[in-house]
């Protein structure tokens, strides 16, 4: 029976934190449908120039985590179409490589939609907003270091912006969506009820239905599809490879493993918290 308890009080902790990782799920389906990510992936990739390529491909990686909430999305998908350019414009593979990694982790990790994010404030039983405002104080110095670094390295390059991933990138994505500048409304709703201080679930909810207009209204997306993204995520047939493998994301169902872990992980601490184990080894730590 305390076994049980403590199952049900585990779970019920996490309770909002699972309902956060599916909203998440939902938050980057629609992104990509309404064309939101796409087109900060197509302008950040239109304006680079190579002595500001190291600066621009670790904003951009940056950026793509920070929306998306996925390092590893953006490290296979902006990652390597970087990569490519940076090898059209000799610059050492290891630079580029450090510039896609270290944006890439940085978003990730301070994005309220990232799921390892979301994870870590809820073991801690602190609010998902207040967990990113303290990493910042430990994790922007050294992302402030690096981008000075990749500036002072930059320098030294000279060339054009060239490579087969690159204008095969621009060219998918523009012929793909609409761009404009409503399109980017969503994250700018977002991220100002997020500087407002207001919770997390509200912010989204409200990010995801801006979304679902813009993707109705703009990129001739019916009503059923929205709601199939929301629910499978967004998949669509651009003709391009490099681009399906970038914008096929989303969904609530790409969040079910990490809600299992997170279930498992509530009912694996239930028995060591019953029995008093836990108790008795953080006492004698």
């Amino acid at each position: 029976d305390d076994i049980e308890t403590e199952i049900g009080a585990g779970i019920k902790g996490m309770g909002v934190p699972i309902i956060i990782l599916m909203e998440t799920g939902i938050l980057v389906g629609v992104w990509m449908a309404s064309g939101t990510i796409p087109t900060l992936m197509y302008w950040g990739l239109k304006l680079l120039s190579p002595q500001i390529f190291l600066v621009a491909t670790c904003i951009i990686c940056t950026v793509m985590s920070v929306v998306s909430g996925t390092s590893w999305g953006t490290l296979a998908t902006a990652g390597i179409a970087l990569l490519g350019v940076g090898i059209g414009l000799n610059i050492p593979i290891p630079y580029v490589a450090g510039a896609i990694v270290v944006g890439s982790f940085f978003g990730d990790k301070m994005s309220p939609l990232s799921d390892s994010t979301i994870v870590a404030a809820a073991s801690c039983g602190v609010p998902l907003m207040e967990h990113v405002r303290h990493m910042l104080w430990t994790t922007t110095p050294a992302y402030l270091i690096s981008l000075l670094l990749y500036l002072f390295l930059g320098l030294g390059f000279n060339g054009s912006i060239s490579g087969d991933a690159y204008f095969s990138l621009l060219e998918g994505l523009q012929g793909a969506y609409n761009m404009n500048l409503i399109v980017l409304l969503p994250p700018i709703i977002v991220f100002a009820l997020v500087l407002m201080k207001k919770p997390s679930l509200p912010a989204f909810a409200a990010g995801i239905g801006a979304a679902v207009v813009i993707a109705i209204a703009f990129q001739g997306v019916s009503f059923k599809d929205v709601c199939t993204v929301m629910a499978s995520g967004y998949t669509v047939d651009t003709g391009n490879d490099l681009v399906n493998s970038l914008v096929h994301r989303g969904g609530m169902t790409s969040m079910l493993s990490t809600v299992a872990i997170v279930l498992g992980a509530a009912v694996f601490a239930a028995p060591i918290r019953a029995s008093g184990a836990a108790q008795i080894l953080f006492a004698k730590v």
